[in-house]
């Protein structure tokens, strides 16, 4: 009866190693998730700003091409393509936020004892933030891009100036700052999120190495 008891027991315990090492494996491919689809919206979030650098040269080549401004009434020049990329690639990374989002909630809900949960959490947490500035962020930068539209069509009107035209530009570019100033708390949160992950995976690396063979014998030692 003991010997049975004792069998019980070690394949009791055997279910439990195995449960652990599956919420480890389970908790660095969530890792390996989060990285993906952070560097998604980093690359979308870098080609944005590629655009905002494009539009300069879009704009001279249309004033240059059309001096009287009537593309710029019937909404046909270049610069409004720009606009409608932009647009378009601030869907995404919100799409892709919500994603990463939906990855985040998988990853705070491992409840594995053996795993260092507090770092989980925080990076949870983090994921928080990041999610919120660059929301706050795609909000404003819709907003510009509304504006930039209406700003860019005012220079093709019937009435329009060398004021209008000139504080046309002001406003864009003061715009343009105004979102540079909104991505910078998005940047902090990468930058910690970043090192919060480097920690996280040496963490889940150490459980592996005290779960090993060599690590068995140097505690039998």
């Amino acid at each position: 009866m003991l010997r049975g008891k004792k069998i019980a027991l070690v394949f009791t315990s055997a279910l439990v190693l195995s449960a652990c090492a599956d919420q480890v494996k389970e908790t660095t491919e969530t890792i390996t998730q989060i990285r993906t689809e952070e560097t998604e919206i980093v690359a979308q979030l870098n080609e944005l700003q590629q655009l905002e650098t494009a539009l300069q040269k879009t704009f001279d080549e249309s004033l240059a091409s059309d001096e009287e401004l009537k593309t710029f009434k019937d909404g046909s020049a270049a610069v409004f393509s720009n606009l409608e990329e932009r647009r378009t690639l601030a869907d995404s990374i919100e799409s892709a936020l919500e994603g990463l989002a939906e990855t985040k909630a998988d990853f705070v809900a491992f409840d594995e004892e053996t795993l260092p949960l507090d770092q989980m959490q925080a990076i949870g947490e983090t994921l928080d933030l990041f999610s919120e500035n660059s929301l706050t962020y795609l909000a404003a930068y819709r907003d510009s891009l509304d504006k930039e539209e209406e700003l860019l069509t005012g220079f093709g009107a019937d009435d329009a100036t060398f004021d209008t035209f000139f504080a046309g530009i002001e406003a864009i570019n003061l715009s343009a700052e105004t979102n540079q100033a909104n991505l910078a708390p998005v940047a902090e949160n990468l930058a910690t999120l970043d090192a919060q992950l480097v920690e996280l995976e040496a963490a889940i690396a150490a459980i592996g190495t005290e779960g090993s063979p060599e690590a068995d014998s140097s505690a039998g030692a």
